[in-house]
């Protein structure tokens, strides 16, 4: 990972410092390599939204008859499975979340799309030591969607400020 020449251009153009390498150079390196991954930016489409959401219907069921055999209690299964979201959010060290997230990028098909700034955080995030267990919780709070807001945040916006 670092001896490709992008690491570095991305370290600097991220502004980060020389004297802060040690700790930097690793992560921006993993942001690089996954973000090679992804072949289009689309802004404000995070990735952990876009793994949990449900995986398009093929139209064909297991048996070949095209005849939709889900019972009525299915729920829809997310892009990413279950088991690796898992693998996933116990990733800890760079060279484990850079296979995990390249192979979370890998299931979105051939032509992946996500923000890529929000992905970059979310790596660096992850990989920080102070912010890595807020970053997993967020990322599968997110992945299940389990509500319409995020933790912490008003459940209404702000009313503006009076004229």
């Amino acid at each position: 990972m670092l001896d490709e020449a992008v690491v570095f251009e991305l370290y600097r153009g991220l502004d980060f410092k020389h004297e802060h390498a040690a700790d930097r150079l690793v992560p921006v390196a993993v942001v690089a390599c996954v973000i090679a991954r992804v072949r289009a930016h689309k802004p404000d489409l995070k990735l952990e939204t876009v793994l949990g959401s449900p995986r398009p219907k093929s139209g064909q069921s297991e048996d070949g008859t095209g005849k939709d055999k889900a019972k009525a209690d299915d729920k829809p299964k997310p892009v990413l499975s279950g088991m690796r979201l898992k693998r996933l959010m116990a990733a800890r060290d760079p060279e484990d979340l850079l296979r995990q997230m390249r192979r979370a990028i890998d299931v979105l098909g051939n032509n992946p799309a996500v923000d890529v700034g929000a992905l970059a955080v979310t790596i660096l995030n992850w990989l920080h030591p102070e912010r890595c267990d807020q970053t997993r919780a967020m990322f599968a709070f997110e992945y299940h969607a389990a509500g319409h807001r995020r933790p912490g945040q008003p459940t209404e916006p702000a009313s503006p400020p009076a004229a």
